[in-house]
């Protein structure tokens, strides 16, 4: 499996990924993988459950602060 122009891999989660959130919301939409590195290769995340709502508050953080601007 590829990178894509609507596919992207994140191996961990940090604020990077907001960037390809931003990007994928700007134009036709995408899907971010997470746990997964740019060569394909599944390395997993620690704790799933911890890493949905880590990656949710990020969001919901950035949303919030751009909305302010």
């Amino acid at each position: 499996m590829r990178e894509t122009r609507t596919l992207e891999f994140k191996e961990t989660i940090t604020n990077t990924f907001l960037k390809t959130v931003s990007a994928f919301s700007n134009y036709d939409g995408g899907t971010i993988v997470f746990g997964i590195d740019d060569d394909g290769k599944i390395k997993g995340l620690a704790d799933a459950k911890q890493s949905c709502l880590d990656i949710e508050n990020k969001i919901k953080k950035y949303r919030i602060y751009n909305q302010a601007l």
